[in-house]
């Protein structure tokens, strides 16, 4: 298998062969299931990073034999240390013809220093282990628990990571208009805007009483201009927003990013990591009434007349599917 963006670890094998390996750094482990298919002699598998970055691709097991029957389930393991963001991930199932079975497509995000898995069904989709469903009504899936367990009787801390379920962006100058820009996050600052690029995320999973012990906020840049940014991470209280809203219905309320202004933004293809504050009130948050959080990427660079710094991120776009630089909120927290 080649190996622009990642190592594979261990090769197919009958499930359960890889856990005593994946023990250190950053791994996913693959779970192949299909249960019903036709004999499988091989599954072609890539693994795409966001923007571009780079792919990896080849066949599990390499150069299969004629006869050989992929057992299900199986699994496979790949190191993902120096790499991170979205990941795309494909696999198709083949007969020894080389006819295609059957193929599932999904997407994950990358969790550094952890081991995750996802599985895929080749009768029956794909999913994340821990999957749990967004605060969002009428949602997708956005939310995937990265370690620990928030089912009945589970003890200890969890970590997840939240897909955003809407954005927006909106200038908050007086002497400037409201402005939508569709699927982009803007930062803009300059004599006539102020541009604060706003999105949320469905935290109702989280039990109220939880204790944050580490929150950060991924955002993928699309591009940059003007003056060197000084950005920050702001919070709203107001969640019931929309796509038609204007900046006097959301409320800048407080700036919970820490360890900045943060300057220029990682390259595409890679996400850049704000770190928010734990001791923030994330149970007005978490209550069962609320279930959102509303944050905004601000631009606060000191600008000379007639100067502007403009940041645009990517926000999230509805009709992708996946939507890899989609925004992503990572919370550790603990009973």
């Amino acid at each position: 298998m080649s190996t622009k963006t990642a190592r594979v670890l261990v090769g197919l094998f009958a499930l359960g062969a890889v856990t005593s390996s994946c023990h250190k750094g950053t791994y996913l482990e693959v779970v192949f299931k299909g249960a019903g298919l036709p004999s499988v002699n091989h599954i072609h598998f890539s693994l795409t990073l966001a923007g571009g970055g780079g792919v990896s691709s080849g066949d599990l097991p390499e150069n299969a034999a004629a006869g050989n029957v992929v057992a299900f389930p199986a699994s496979a393991a790949f190191q993902l240390d120096d790499v991170s963001g979205a990941l795309a991930i494909s696999a198709v199932a083949f007969d020894e013809t080389n006819t295609k079975i059957a193929e599932v497509d999904t997407t994950t995000t990358i969790m550094h220093g952890k081991t995750w898995t996802v599985t895929l069904d080749f009768a029956g989709g794909a999913s994340d282990a821990g999957t749990v469903a967004d605060a969002v009504d009428d949602g997708p899936t956005l939310v995937t628990i990265t370690d620990g367990s928030l089912a009945d009787g589970a003890t200890g801390c969890v970590a997840a990571t939240v897909l955003a379920n809407e954005s927006v962006s909106l200038d908050y100058n007086s002497s400037g208009s409201d402005m939508d820009s569709g699927n982009m996050l803007w930062a803009y600052l300059g004599p006539n805007e102020r541009l604060i690029g706003w999105m949320k995320f469905g935290v109702r999973f989280v039990p109220r009483t939880a204790r944050v012990t580490k929150a950060t906020l991924n955002l993928w840049m699309s591009q940059a201009s003007g003056g060197v940014p000084l950005l920050l991470v702001d919070y709203s209280s107001v969640d019931g927003w929309t796509r038609k809203s204007k900046a006097t219905d959301i409320s800048v309320d407080s700036v919970i990013s820490t360890g900045g202004p943060y300057v220029m933004p990682n390259a595409a293809g890679a996400s850049t990591p704000y770190t928010l504050d734990v001791n923030h009130n994330w149970a007005l948050d978490f209550a069962a009434s609320d279930g959102t959080v509303t944050l905004g990427i601000e631009n606060m660079a000191p600008l000379a007349a007639a100067v502007n710094s403009r940041v645009e991120f990517y926000g999230v776009n509805q009709t992708a599917d996946p939507d890899l630089t989609r925004p992503t909120l990572d919370l550790e927290f603990c009973p």
